[in-house]
């Protein structure tokens, strides 16, 4: 694979997306977590071609829709969402995601409207 691709819905009036990558990083008698990226965008989708950023393990993204005002000014943001996801290598030095492959954000908000 020769790169991870975000993609999501446009979230009404906003201006621009906060996407942050994290990788749990589990240790003898505890984990951390290390962020891997920290973006913003205007774009629904964001993708990291720098594969030498990932390694095999547990994943979590999270995305925060943002509206900004005159100046760059914060006006209304959502809350983050968050989806968790593993990579896996297999035979050799394919790289695959997996559970799930293709993963879905909505806003509960939304979703019950």
């Amino acid at each position: 694979q020769d790169a991870l691709n975000f993609l999501w819905k446009p979230s009404r009036g906003a201006t621009s997306y906060l996407l942050e990558l994290h990788q749990i990083v589990r240790e003898r008698t505890r984990s951390r977590e290390r962020k891997v990226v920290a973006t913003q965008t205007a774009d629904v989708k964001y993708s990291i071609t720098d594969m030498d950023l990932l390694d095999v393990g547990s994943f979590y993204w999270t995305l925060k829709a943002v509206k900004r005002g005159p100046g760059g000014r914060v006006i209304r943001s959502s809350r983050r969402l968050r989806n968790d996801f593993r990579i896996s290598v297999l035979g050799g030095s394919k790289v695959i995601v997996i559970s799930p492959k293709i993963q879905v954000i909505e806003d509960e908000k939304r979703k019950k409207k």
